[in-house]
């Protein structure tokens, strides 16, 4: 069922240079050690091509690039041993994704069922922080994102994983790269409508899903 309904990211994903951190105390920006989680997401995930479930036809030998644009807004956050103070975190960025049709047929992509399984992706998020003192940006770097389903209730969810894998994100930069500089950093988020809900939707293209919490921690860094 659930590659009926749901890419990353997801997020998932990003210059991202542009984010800045801010803090209550004067002062520049330092990159603040040790390691951070958020327990709560919202936002949103955008698409260069819309989904639907008819998707999109590319042609043998044709490449087609899904660039995910990822906003969202990261609160009930903590570092890990107290100390300083955050408000919460602001996350932007890009994920992005390549598509090679190298069958002798044509193939359907930005479908919504593109949204299942684990994907190659280049993804880049920056986390700008609200804190007790003015601290530079997380900035993640991910090559896999994991899409699935999550069941809260009775109901199943759209979820997106970055990292998809264990050995899918590379050295980060800024604050909270904890003991291995970024590896350690991972996202998760599910879709705000329910799978009956997306499959209904997605019966006319969708340029963008709104996205909340998964479980928590919903993000963690270091």
């Amino acid at each position: 069922m659930i590659r009926k309904i749901l890419m990353v990211a997801a997020v998932t994903v990003m210059p991202i240079g542009g984010i800045v951190a801010t803090g209550t105390i004067a002062g520049a920006a330092v990159n603040e050690t040790g390691t951070a989680t958020c327990g709560a997401t919202a936002g949103t995930l955008t698409f260069s091509t819309p989904i639907s479930n008819a998707g999109v036809t590319l042609a043998p030998g044709k490449t087609f690039t899904q660039t995910t644009t990822v906003k969202a807004t990261l609160t009930k956050c903590a570092r890990a041993g107290g100390g300083i103070s955050l408000t919460k975190g602001t996350v932007f960025g890009t994920v992005k994704q390549v598509t090679k049709n190298s069958t002798t047929k044509s193939i359907k992509v930005a479908t919504c069922a593109g949204l299942s399984g684990t994907n190659k992706v280049a993804a880049k998020l920056s986390t700008a922080w609200t804190a007790s003192a003015a601290i530079n940006p997380t900035v993640s770097n991910f090559t896999t994102e994991k899409g699935g389903t999550v069941k809260i209730g009775v109901n199943s969810y759209g979820s997106f994983t970055l990292p998809g894998t264990t050995t899918g994100v590379s050295a980060g930069s800024g604050s909270f790269l904890g003991t291995n500089s970024g590896k350690s950093d991972k996202s998760n988020a599910r879709t705000v409508s329910t799978v009956t809900q997306l499959l209904k939707a997605c019966g006319k293209p969708q340029k963008t899903l709104a996205i909340t919490t998964w479980t928590a921690p919903s993000s963690s860094f270091g």
